[in-house]
């Protein structure tokens, strides 16, 4: 028997791996699953009905000669939300033989571990249903009995009590007393070649309820006035909604009836219906043009629970009763009609204070969509009037209570001083706003729309959807302008010079042609220019000779027109200057008396301010003085417009011609009985640059002939010069270092860059400057790194070396160098190369050439990826084999077993 039984089993696992070995390289060579598996199914055995004494429980229990003991002893609720149930079971036996133990799910159940989640095919549980992975316990199995544990080789004698949690299918409804826990081959497998189970269990010991709870949601049902209730689609919307907790509501076996409710008392209405949908009667629905209330009550349609079903199930239950529903809904409808929200917008209120303006509209109604307008088309009218004192440019015309119907709303042509902008008119028009049209707005009140819940409900366009029950009118803005126009002025200042004073302003509004009277400058000036009319452009603010300028008043005998013509959309005049300039004067280190002030000026009446071309003359030099520490006593020599003297000598009544610049009168001065000079340190700045620091002083006196040793440049500084030198005049080349040493003498005939004459005024030294130029790097692109910074400073002539060799990155790209123009079309620079400066600052932009997209590898094709079925053939035969091997198992097993 034992050979005989090894022998059959050596069989059955040869056609098995035959089988499993052709069909997994089959998979492999393929790249594709199996599509199916066999399972094998063997018939149970009867047991008998006991009681366990120490649980005081039903337990199904079978005992077969060698004195085991098998029990599926409980079954209670673990998750009742979830439809979980704990099954618990025993085997007590005094035999150390190892058996195969299977405890089925039931029909419409699978398996789940402790927590509630489902497990698949191969997963070990532990004896308290925890999933493990060192103990290899019960195995989670399928077979088309359905879900089983199975436990393997188990000794009889440790196996005990054991937990196994079940749960009714997703898609499986439910309801009163369906069979769980066994089924099929249930039971201990004593002997490894039995196909039937030693000790089968009982498969209709336990029944259970899996209650479909229904709930039914209270509905509040929109009607409008004029709403068509013949329409098929509005005759399908009153139907309440309800779901079920758990499972499938399509195969629930339920009935529903309706009710009318008048002042709380019920009345059934229809006959009693058992398939959805529950719509309300007809008979009632075309009479929802009014305020009503309605209740849906919901009845199982199934069988009562039975008592072992109840008790199983810890007295859950569907109810099954004609006097008490499983769920009920209000449906109550409620009146609701159309409104319009038209927003009317002025870009600005009415300027005249005793003018009120009407904005006057119609809004006409048809029965029927797309009918023109007539005389005989009804409408109703509405206005809103604006006037200037009103504290907001925006009223809103409201129009409520509309029936259900197609709409035109038309403004009428307001008057003649606004106009509306019809390209700035929109609307809210579901489902699409509308923008623009110069006709009138058309729109449709009572429209049967889908929206989120399971109803359908009566809106109008313009409605928010998300809101469906909400007020939420059709709104329309119009836009009007008002058709007369101001007149702006603007200083138009040049080079940001600074205000005093302030533009013009005008109040009138004028209408496009008419002419306006323009207005002069205001009183308005601005440092070094002078206001003299308004011109049409705004340029650059500077008057130029024969400009058309506009002013009620001559500048400075530039002709002017005193009126412009008003043009559409507004109005404005831009400012124009001309430049003047200022006469001062100065004592030139003196050191007491008063300055003498110019007030000839020819811009205004007792300014010094002058324009280019006139003439300034000079003034007397008043009580002006000058005595040095030492006493040495200084008589006047004059003005000069030349700090040194150099230049004509100008005395009282003299005449200056101004050109386009200030000018400065600075006294002479010369030495009386005395042979020691002074020494002065001028500061000579190039122009538009900005002097820092403080001059050096030398307060010593030198007689002729002495040796006078230069200084340095002191803390004095310009921004982006180099201090040179000092030179005896202000345009002289001739440069003096610090420490270098000259002789002062009287003769200059015999001045060399060590002599120089002494004259009676002392020597002036003026500071000489040598720009300084930069180089600057541009990325010419977003995200480029390394880019290069030169901070150095040089002077024209000097070596410059061009950065960014093998740095410059820019991803995609190639750095193919510098340029000085963006675009590539200046003058090309490689990096690392040399250049000398110019006399001017060098911007240089890198220039860049795209790289090309790298090639994609060519994709594989199936035919080329997936091998052909001739590989695959031995393993086909090697699988249909093993197929042949179990089939005669099998039959052999079966032959068997009807001989006993």
């Amino acid at each position: 028997m034992k050979i005989k039984g090894i022998l059959q089993r050596g069989l059955v696992c040869l056609g098995a791996c035959l089988l499993f070995a052709g069909m997994a390289v089959y998979a492999d060579e393929t790249g594709s699953e199996p599509e199916s598996r066999t399972t094998m199914e063997a018939s149970g055995v009867t047991n008998t009905m006991v009681v366990d004494e120490t649980s005081g429980k039903n337990e199904t229990l079978a005992k077969p000669s060698d004195g085991v003991l098998c029990s599926l002893y409980d079954v209670e609720v673990e998750n009742w939300k979830r439809r979980i149930y704990k099954i618990k079971c025993k085997v007590d036996s005094e035999d150390s033989k190892n058996g195969d133990i299977r405890i089925y799910s039931g029909k419409n159940f699978h398996i789940t571990d402790s927590k509630g989640n489902i497990l698949s095919e191969g997963t070990y549980i532990d004896a308290d249903g925890n999933v493990t992975e060192t103990f290899k316990g019960g195995e989670v199995c399928r077979d088309i009995n359905g879900w089983f544990i199975l436990w393997e080789d188990t000794d009889l004698r440790e196996w005990s009590r054991h937990n196994i949690y079940v749960q009714a299918d997703s898609d499986f409804v439910g309801g009163n007393n369906q069979t769980i826990g066994l089924d099929g081959m249930s039971g201990v497998y004593l002997d490894s070649d039995s196909g039937m189970a030693d000790i089968s269990f009982e498969t209709h010991s336990f029944k259970v309820n899996v209650a479909a709870e229904v709930d039914a949601s209270d509905v509040i049902f929109p009607v409008m006035e004029g709403i068509d209730l013949n329409h098929p689609d509005f005759l399908n919307k009153a139907v309440v909604k309800l779901e079920c907790v758990y499972g499938n509501l399509r195969d629930l076996p339920l009935k529903v009836q309706w009710y009318r409710v008048v002042n709380g008392m019920e009345e059934p209405i229809g006959d009693m219906i058992t398939r959805a949908p529950y719509h309300l009667p007809e008979s009632e629905v075309r009479t929802l043009t009014e305020a009503k209330e309605y209740k849906l009550k919901i009845y199982y349609n199934g069988e009562a629970s039975t008592e072992e079903a109840r008790q199983a199930s810890n007295g859950h239950e569907v109810p099954v009763s004609e006097d008490a529903p499983m769920d009920e809904a209000s449906f109550k409808t409620e009146m609701v009609s159309g409104c319009i929200d038209a927003a009317v917008c002025l870009e600005q209120l009415p300027y005249n204070n005793s003018v009120a303006h009407t904005f006057r509209f119609k809004l006409y109604r048809f029965d029927e969509p797309n009918q023109m307008i007539n005389d005989d088309t009804p409408f109703t009218e509405y206005s809103l009037t604006f006037d200037a004192n009103g504290d907001r440019a925006e009223k809103h015309l409201k129009i409520d209570g509309l029936a259900a119907g197609w709409y035109t709303l038309v403004p009428e042509n307001p008057e003649e001083d606004f106009a509306e902008m019809t390209d700035k008119r929109k609307d809210n028009s579901m489902p699409n706003a509308r923008t623009g049209s110069s006709a009138g707005v058309d729109f449709h009140i009572g429209e049967i729309v889908d929206n989120q819940y399971s109803w359908e409900i009566i809106r109008y366009q313009g409605q928010n959807p998300e809101n469906p029950l909400g007020v939420n009118p059709f709104k329309i803005i119009y836009n009007y302008q008002e058709s007369l126009y101001s007149v702006s002025y603007a200083m138009n200042l040049p080079g940001g010079s600074g205000l005093v004073g302030n533009p013009p302003y005008d109040l009138n509004r004028y209408r496009p042609g008419t002419m306006v009277s323009v207005q002069g400058g205001n009183g308005m000036t601005a440092d070094g220019w002078q206001f003299v009319g308004w011109a049409l452009d705004a340029g650059d603010g500077v008057y130029k000779a024969g400009e058309k300028i506009y002013s009620d008043v001559s500048i400075h005998g530039i002709p002017v027109e005193t009126q412009v013509a008003m043009t559409d959309g507004g109005l404005t005049l831009y400012g124009r200057w001309i430049r003047v300039y200022s006469v001062t004067y100065d004592g030139n280190t003196n050191s007491g008396g008063s300055l003498p002030a110019d007030i000839g000026g020819t811009v205004k009446e007792g300014s010094n301010l002058y324009y280019s071309g006139d003439e300034v003359t000079v003034e007397a030099q008043g009580n002006l003085e000058k005595v040095d520490s030492d006493g040495t006593r200084y008589v006047f020599d004059g003005w000069s417009v030349n700090q040194d003297g150099s230049g004509t000598r100008l005395k009282t009544g003299d005449k200056v011609k101004v050109s386009d610049a200030d000018i400065t009168f600075y006294a002479q001065w010369r030495a009386v009985g005395t042979d020691k000079y002074a020494v002065n340190y001028i500061a000579s700045v190039p122009k538009d640059t900005i002097l820092t620091g403080v001059l050096p002083q030398d307060t010593e006196k030198y007689e002729e002939g002495a040796i006078v040793k230069v200084k340095d440049q002191g803390s004095m500084a310009i921004e982006h010069y180099r201090f040179a030198g000092w030179a005896l005049t202000s345009s002289e080349d001739a440069l003096y270092q610090n420490g270098e040493e000259l002789f002062g003498t009287k003769d200059i005939k015999t001045a060399t860059k060590t002599d120089t004459p002494m004259k009676e005024q002392g020597i002036s030294f003026y500071s000489r400057w040598i720009p300084l130029y930069q180089v600057t790097y541009r990325a010419n692109a977003n995200k480029v790194e390394n880019l290069p910074e030169d901070t150095n400073e040089y002077e024209t002539g000097d070596m410059v070396t061009i950065l960014g060799e093998n740095k410059v990155k820019r991803e995609g790209y190639e750095f193919i160098g510098w340029n000085t123009k963006m675009d590539g079309s200046g003058q090309s620079y490689d990096a690392g190369l040399k250049f000398n400066m110019p006399e001017e600052n060098i911007e240089l932009y890198a220039q860049w050439k795209k790289l090309p997209e790298p090639e994609s590898a060519p994709e594989e094709t199936e035919t080329s990826s997936r091998p052909g079925m001739g590989s695959a053939w031995p393993m086909v035969i090697l699988a249909v084999v093993g197929v042949i091997c179990i089939i005669a198992y099998v039959a052999y097993q079966w032959l068997s077993h009807r001989k006993h």
